[in-house]
């Protein structure tokens, strides 16, 4: 028998499964790691991990409905190759930037409530958000929801286990937010690997 291609709509549903299931993997090892958390970490340094975290879900959101939109869409649209590097390192140069500001931006804001070491380390990490989100725009704008979906899973994971082994090694709330950063460097190293592949 001879093998049929899949077709771009059915291609597109089995994606839009891949994330579909990706979301709720990633929504699940979340819960469990910040459950951890609570038993790991004394209840003051939990309340500052907590509040952190929150900034970072917002820093986040921003990060990846911005410039990874735009590069999505643009990609999506452009099958120049040329085009495509100058629009991915146009993205990154932006990410950047964005990622600087927004750093020094959440710097200000966690010195109200957070140590030097731990407004540091979140600052750092929502540089790397900002810069490591052009992976998922440029996975987007080049229609593989499979690896996509398998970045998200990857990038919780590393989380997960760099901020657990952290959290027991150091009761600290720095520890469990430099995961986050852990994850974000994973999935910008995925990235770079498949932009200069193009």
């Amino acid at each position: 028998m001879t093998a049929v291609a899949a077709s771009p709509k059915q291609e597109l549903v089995v994606g839009a499964g891949w994330l579909t299931v990706s979301t709720l993997t990633v929504g699940g090892l979340n819960y469990g790691y910040a459950l951890a958390l609570t038993h790991l970490l004394p209840a003051d340094r939990y309340a500052q991990f907590a509040a952190a975290q929150a900034l970072l879900l917002t820093a986040g959101t921003v990060a990846s409905a911005s410039i990874p939109w735009v590069l999505a869409q643009q990609l999506a649209r452009n099958p120049d190759p040329a085009d495509r590097a100058a629009l991915t390192r146009m993205a990154l140069l932006g990410n950047c930037i964005q990622g600087l500001l927004a750093a020094a931006v959440i710097l200000a804001v966690a010195q109200s409530f957070a140590d030097p070491q731990t407004s540091f380390t979140l600052a750092v990490c929502v540089f790397l958000i900002f810069v490591s989100s052009t992976t998922p725009g440029w996975l987007q704008g080049q229609q593989r929801f499979g690896a996509l979906a398998a970045v998200k899973v990857v990038e919780v994971l590393v989380k997960c286990a760099a901020g657990l082994v952290l959290a027991l090694a150091t009761a600290t709330a720095a520890a469990p937010l430099g995961a986050f950063g852990a994850g974000a460097a994973v999935v910008l190293l995925f990235g770079l690997g498949w932009f200069r592949r193009e």
